[in-house]
């Protein structure tokens, strides 16, 4: 089992869900496939705002981690996809519409809500056509920075403080920085890095051996890894 890391603090990117499903719609869905579908819509709808919200069969097919959310294998991702389209249509929380188009028939789908079904009534007496083309569609992961999470769950981000964090996102990378845990030790051995701010301090090397900030900071790492929490914690 693949484990979630927790959501992390700070602002983030929110998606509106009809209190009415959880209440009607989501004790009724007995396909897991559906379900993701479900809800991938009405993600899909929110993230690429058009006039007229649809979501495209073809833009679904093309979004590789909704394929291999799906329980199914790989050869057949994009048959349980449409399988799992058309249970949702049967439900009737998607309405479903196909058009011919310049380059062949496509499935578009839409939130059964009043903004869905006037979308559908105007396609349907020809006051709309979707465009061509639009953006691709993906699941991607969507963190804060390593700032916005210093700032949210350790404390004020001062000038200093910054500049090391700086310099340990260069050194460690992004991902190794953005969850508060370890991002609270990164800010300690920046801390302790300078005379006169509050944690633990560092030795300070002798003039005739300069290190840089880079290699005191692996270096305090090095002695204090076993207090160090892992980064699947």
């Amino acid at each position: 089992m693949e484990v979630f890391s927790g959501f992390p603090p700070g602002k983030q990117a929110l998606v509106s869900v009809p209190a009415l499903f959880f209440s009607e719609l989501l004790p009724r869905i007995d396909h897991l496939g559906e379900l993701k579908v479900t809800l991938y819509c009405l993600w899909a709808v929110q993230v690429q705002p058009s006039e007229y919200p649809h979501v495209r069969f073809s833009e679904a097919c093309t979004d590789e981690s909704l394929l291999r959310s799906l329980p199914a294998r790989p050869d057949d991702a994009t048959d349980a996809l449409r399988e799992s389209f058309e249970r949702a249509v049967m439900r009737r929380s998607l309405l479903h519409v196909r058009l011919t188009l310049s380059m062949g028939e496509e499935d578009f789908f839409f939130i059964n809500t009043e903004r869905g079904r006037a979308a559908v009534e105007a396609l349907q007496a020809g006051q709309w056509m979707p465009e061509g083309t639009r953006a691709p569609l993906g699941l991607q992961v969507v963190r804060p920075s390593a700032f916005a999470v210093y700032e949210s769950s350790i404390g004020p981000l001062t000038p200093m403080i910054a500049d090391h964090l700086a310099e340990a996102l260069k050194e460690h990378g992004e991902g190794q920085c953005w969850r508060p845990s370890r991002l609270r030790w990164k800010s300690k051995f920046a801390v302790g890095l300078h005379p006169g701010c509050s944690g633990a301090q560092a030795p300070r090397p002798r003039k005739d051996s300069p290190r840089s900030t880079a290699q005191r900071m692996a270096a305090l790492e090095a002695k204090y890894a076993d207090l160090m929490p892992d980064d699947d914690e």
